[in-house]
């Protein structure tokens, strides 16, 4: 599934407030911008994803990958993360929600992918203990 960083989000509808904007729906067949994520927003993706939303009952792959996994999973503090059948939203203080599927922690750890600044930027305002406080 492909969409643009920054257009508006319609993989599910009537699943997410109005205005939410796309984030790291990833498809080799589209150029992405790539970089090194730090440890910290690694973490923090990792986190989200733990309260994943909008859980579907298949799963996507990662096309990047040779091997063509049918899940991908990740190895967390909590235990093992299965990624590809949910999403996670980031939100600014600026009130704007950015929807990505929980592959991100994936595409930018594995293939260096690069979410758009004010995504990014978002991530960085977001206080994740707020969330862990209700496990």
């Amino acid at each position: 599934m492909y969409f643009p960083d920054i257009s508006p989000y319609s993989y599910l509808k009537g699943a997410s407030e109005p205005g939410t904007l796309n984030v790291g729906w990833l498809h080799p067949e589209h150029p992405f911008p790539t970089g090194s994520p730090s440890e910290q927003t690694l973490v923090k993706i990792l986190v989200l994803c733990r309260y994943c939303v909008n859980q579907t009952r298949g799963t996507h792959h990662c096309y990047f990958c040779t091997d063509h996994p049918r899940v991908v999973q990740v190895q967390s503090d909590q235990g093992i993360i299965c990624l590809g059948s949910a999403e996670i939203r980031v939100m600014s203080r600026a009130g704007k929600v950015y929807a990505a599927p929980t592959l991100i922690y994936h595409y930018m750890k594995n293939h260096n992918y690069r979410p758009p600044n004010e995504f990014l930027e978002a991530l960085d305002e977001m206080d994740l203990q707020k969330l862990e406080r209700f496990e």
